[in-house]
């Protein structure tokens, strides 16, 4: 089974990012998600979250700004598909550039959640990652280059 990394990565004004998939994409075209993508060989889980982060949205974060959260199962067509390693991150920047593997972005409040179908996750597993976030931003905000 494949390991990957999704990171529910948080502005200053507690928005979520997320991304519209590129309907070039195989597995969920034109779907919303968190950023992340598989982990590499030999890749720990931070560096493969800020490797994927850094190729998709170009934002450099560092691991001071990244907390492990999570492993769970993620199933795709009744078939269990990966192993996820859920992480929360945070950065000062809001303008977001996307290489070719999404269309769009937009950072979200809680309030929004409802509005989205993210490819992976509930709205109860959503909103318990705005409350990590909440619990952890000082921790996570240190450091900020």
């Amino acid at each position: 089974m494949i390991e990957g990394v999704q990171t529910a990565i948080f502005n200053s004004k507690n928005e979520l990012l997320i991304a519209k998939r590129s309907k070039i994409k195989k597995l969920a075209p034109e779907r919303w998600n968190l950023i992340g993508g598989k982990i590499e060989e030999g890749e720990s889980v931070i560096y493969a979250a800020l490797r994927e982060i850094r190729e998709e949205v170009s934002l450099f974060l560092r691991e001071s700004n990244i907390l492990e959260v999570n492993l769970k199962k993620v199933s795709w067509n009744n078939k269990d598909y990966f192993y996820c390693n859920t992480l929360v991150a945070y950065t000062k920047v809001e303008n977001i550039n996307l290489n070719i593997e999404h269309s769009e972005y937009q950072w979200i409040n809680k309030d929004k959640l409802l509005e989205f179908d993210i490819v992976g996750y509930s709205k109860e597993e959503l909103l318990k990652l705005f409350e990590i976030f909440e619990n952890e931003k000082a921790f996570l905000k240190k450091d900020l280059f």
